[in-house]
């Protein structure tokens, strides 16, 4: 028997109402607070409880509207002819479907806080003798046959007593032959096991109880076959010796002598933390045997990585259908992804039937072992390698823009080939994440391609393009002798692989855009080239790497503060910072800082056109300003400068504010020919003879 589909209603701890398709197992993943564990209660009320206990376990505030009804519904597949036999008329079409119906008592019933009591019932849906689908109140026989278990997350130590709350429903249940609730799984897999004649001997010699476990031939193949399961998953052998019975107490129900039997297993100390942890695990193995289905709220508790995917593993591939609750990527990863369910707000998202083939899946369980919150996440970026995350994170943090926060999963792909099945996974027809892109100028055709659109139809897609890569982006926007004054001075180069890159140069000690562009892109300089890089962004110049902050501007709206201003500028919107604010003169003070003592940076125009690929660092940092405020001085020529004592770095003309007027909007860029003209004059300035320096205003 199988459980095949849920549906839930009128929860108070799910904000919406839900329904699932459930496949050979169901995993629910998800952050806390978001209805994972609300889901394993529903179907505990509907599959496990007793009848008195509901009135017991639910109250009005189950109700999320107190006039409508709270129901619980689950449909039952693949029964074997003796599970049908049980359940008779009310197979129909081959399964069976239940219902859980609660409602608020208005005939004056109330709990012991005064809150009100609830009506509540199980119905099981029948086909009467005249053919009539109808209802009938579902029988104990029935719902001992479905031999739920359930491991509750709030698991108590192994060798704890049961709270008289659990006592309670203990004695519910056994009234009714079902099996015990919450983390008393270990007790309902235990007295489940039928020892034959032995029983009366344990019964009748309890002082010599364990003598008598250890000689019981059921429980020595029953102690094998935990030993041989164990000795799957853990490092070392584990031995039938290893595993017991022993004696914890008087059985509350003395005609069954093994509920005050625990199962332990000995690896060397029997109160340590390892045989803790494989107490544990044996406790799943005995569960599993016994079980119809079998659901573990957060089976990862306790347990090391490693024994979560060896415990995963057993869990996947074993016949016992398994309802799973868990954070754990490890445990995620080794179940297909059409089993998982991500709850998010109180909504339920899963895969539609056939949507990922084979190699799709192979390939999705694999990235799923190293990560897990894109299932939950409110939006995801996809990015080619670990450099291009790293710089993402950095300007997103320095932009004061928390992807975490907001709930923005950032997931390097390797590659752009790699990006595609993550829209099967996440799109409409997955989990339903809007998926956002960064990638290369050499990757648009085959992401055109691939994603079946025009080239220029690829921003639709929330395709956004470095130019040509992030590495000439960056180089680009910090400006080329800021880039290798970090590359030369950090530590993430040695002065060999410098000095051979100028050598490389002809000992130029002013490199070209591309140059520094090229250096930072060669094999086994990518990554070294962005730490470097990531240890002299700012806040103040975070924002000039464009297709970033693009990028992020797309996924979580404009940066806030100053540092939105920044973010302003380097896309490339007039207007954001004036040459004389605070953001942009400290902008101003690093590369200062960071640029060689023979080379005085000047401003110009920060509309101006971008320079070439021939340009020396210090024109590139020319394109750095709003104006052309001051001149420089080069190679002991002197231009112009303001007139201070032995300037340690440029001064900054205070620069007059526009009228409005005359401003551009904010939301257009400078018209070309404003560029072409200012170049013009620049140019033209520096083919007239230079005379004395005077004083500025």
């Amino acid at each position: 028997m199988k459980l095949s589909h849920l549906s839930i209603k009128n929860h108070s701890r799910l904000m919406h109402d839900i329904d699932i398709e459930v496949r050979r197992h169901l995993v629910l993943v998800g952050p806390n607070d978001s209805g994972k564990s609300s889901v394993m209660r529903c179907l505990d009320l509907l599959l496990g409880a007793a009848p008195e206990e509901l009135a017991l376990r639910l109250s009005p505030d189950d109700l999320r509207d107190k006039s409508a009804p709270f129901i619980v519904r689950c449909r039952l597949d693949g029964l074997t002819p003796t599970e049908a036999d049980v359940f008779g008329d009310a197979v129909v079409d081959g399964g069976v479907s239940m219902r859980l119906f609660v409602t608020g008592d208005g005939r004056g019933g109330v709990t012991g806080d005064g809150r009100g009591g609830v009506t509540a019932a199980r119905f099981v849906r029948e086909r009467n003798a005249r053919g009539i689908l109808g209802e009938r109140p579902l029988r104990d026989a029935e719902l001992s046959a479905l031999r739920w278990r359930f491991a509750s997350s709030q698991r108590r130590p192994i060798y704890a007593a049961p709270s008289p709350e659990e006592k309670v429903y203990m004695q519910l249940r056994r009234l009714h032959g079902l099996s015990m609730p919450g983390d008393s799984y270990l007790n309902t897999a235990v007295s489940s096991v039928d020892l034959g004649k032995s029983a009366r001997k344990i019964a009748a010699s309890y002082r010599s109880v364990d003598n008598a476990l250890h000689q019981s031939p059921e429980l020595r193949l029953l102690r094998e076959q935990i030993a041989q399961k164990l000795s799957q998953i853990s490092p070392r052998t584990v031995r039938p010796e290893d595993v017991s019975f022993a004696y914890a107490g008087l059985p509350e129900n003395p005609s069954n002598p093994m509920e005050g039997v625990d199962l332990r297993v000995n690896t060397g100390d029997m109160h340590s933390e390892r045989s803790e942890v494989m107490g544990s695990i044996a406790q799943f193995v005995l569960a599993m045997r016994g079980a119809g289905i079998l659901a573990i709220d957060e089976p990862e508790l306790h347990l090391h990585p490693s024994s979560q995917r060896s415990l995963a593993k057993m869990l996947a591939a074993n016949d016992t259908q398994c309802i799973v609750s868990t954070h754990s990527a490890d445990i995620v990863s080794a179940f297909d992804p059409d089993c998982i369910v991500a709850m998010k707000n109180g909504e339920a998202r899963q895969l539609k039937p056939g949507a990922l083939d084979s190699d799709a899946c192979v390939r999705m369980k694999l990235w799923m072992h190293d990560r897990l919150e894109p299932l939950t996440a409110t939006k995801l970026i996809l990015v080619e390698g670990i450099t291009d995350r790293l710089l993402v994170q950095r300007v997103a943090e320095l932009t004061g823009r928390d992807l975490d926060r907001l709930g923005v999963s950032l997931v390097q792909t390797d590659g752009v080939d790699k990006m595609i099945p993550f829209d099967k996974l996440f799109g409409p027809e997955g989990f339903d994440v809007p998926i956002f892109r960064l990638i290369d100028k050499d990757a648009v055709e085959n992401m055109a391609k691939k994603l079946n659109v025009p080239v220029q139809q690829l921003s639709s897609k929330h395709v956004y393009v470095s130019q040509c890569d992030l590495e000439e982006e960056y180089v680009k926007g910090l400006a080329p002798g800021f880039v290798w004054k970090a590359m030369s001075e950090g530590d993430n180069f040695s002065k060999a692989e410098i000095d051979a890159w100028q050598r490389k140069w002809n000992n130029k000690q002013t490199p070209t855009k591309q140059q520094v562009a090229d250096f930072c892109r060669a094999n086994n300089n990518k990554v070294p080239a962005c730490m470097s890089v990531l240890d002299v962004l700012t806040p103040a110049n975070a924002g000039k790497i464009k297709s970033i902050n693009a990028l992020l501007d797309a996924v979580v709206g404009p940066a806030r503060g100053g540092a939105g201003d920044g973010v302003a500028v380097g896309v490339g919107v007039a207007g954001g910072v004036g040459a004389g604010s605070a953001a942009a003169q400290e902008h101003d003070d690093i590369v200062a800082a960071m640029t060689r003592p023979a080379i005085a940076l000047s401003h110009a125009s920060k509309n101006a056109a971008v320079p070439d690929d021939s340009e020396p660092a210090e024109a590139a940092a020319a394109a750095d300003g709003t104006k052309a405020i001051d001149e420089v001085k080069v190679d002991g020529e002197t231009r112009a400068t303001p007139k201070k004592p032995t300037p340690k770095k440029p001064a900054v003309q205070p620069q007059k504010k526009s009228s409005p007027k005359n401003q551009a909007p904010k939301s257009q860029a400078p018209k070309a020919s404003v560029q072409k003209k200012q170049l013009q004059q620049k140019s033209t300035r520096k083919k007239q003879p230079r005379k004395n320096p005077t004083p500025m205003k």
